[in-house]
């Protein structure tokens, strides 16, 4: 309820609800009233709550907060549902599929667009967008480094090229190209850094 509280009171939305899922449904409605605007729904990582305890060792997986979990998130789902004149469009991320888990059984009208060819450069950097937007960058490496940007190029193709949703279109993991970037140029495998970190504070 925090982080909605907050964004109630940023939109002057009052909330009248005290169950989490009622709450959420009350903001997006006090939001498009307020401003005359539906909302842009992003859910990243959907999978994640399910995926922590799906992959807890006995006897720390419990079937039974598997079933609770799953409840708490078909309900939230069903409030969308309920809210599709206030929102505009949703997107919904993940990385696992759980098609007969019921999480989606009412939210029945979403667009599953993870294998469509045409949207297979959509989640990722292309080798252009990479030389492009990070020019910048670049330049800023291969002058600290005295090293060619081929080779530099070379490098971070190495490390990063190879996330592809259609088997054909490679791209570059933002995360890891941001990651790469942001912390001393150093190469690394930062997804996989960020995997095992996950699974030991699960």
């Amino acid at each position: 309820m925090g982080r909605l509280a907050v964004n109630a009171k940023r939109h002057k939305v009052s909330l009248t609800e005290a169950d989490s899922a009622d709450a959420f449904l009350c903001l997006l409605e006090g939001v498009h009233s307020s401003t005359g605007k539906k909302a842009v729904l992003l859910i990243d990582e959907y999978d994640s709550p399910i995926i922590k305890l799906v992959e807890r060792e006995r006897p720390a997986y419990d079937e039974r907060l598997l079933v609770k979990t799953r409840v708490v998130i078909r309900e939230f789902y069903s409030k969308i549902k309920s809210a599709e004149e206030h929102i505009e469009f949703a997107f919904i991320t993940g990385v696992t599929k759980f098609s007969r888990m019921g999480m989606f059984f009412l939210l029945n009208n979403l667009n599953d667009i993870s294998i469509r060819p045409e949207f297979a450069s959509f989640m990722g950097y292309s080798q252009k967008e990479l030389e492009d937007n990070f020019a910048p960058f670049i330049l800023n490496i291969v002058g600290k480094r005295g090293k060619s940007e081929k080779d530099l190029l070379d490098a971070i193709r190495d490390y990063y090229d190879g996330f592809s949703f259609d088997g054909k279109t490679m791209l570059y993991c933002p995360f890891s190209i941001l990651s790469f970037f942001a912390d001393a140029q150093i190469l690394h495998s930062w997804w996989a850094i960020r995997q095992l970190l996950d699974g030991i504070w699960v």
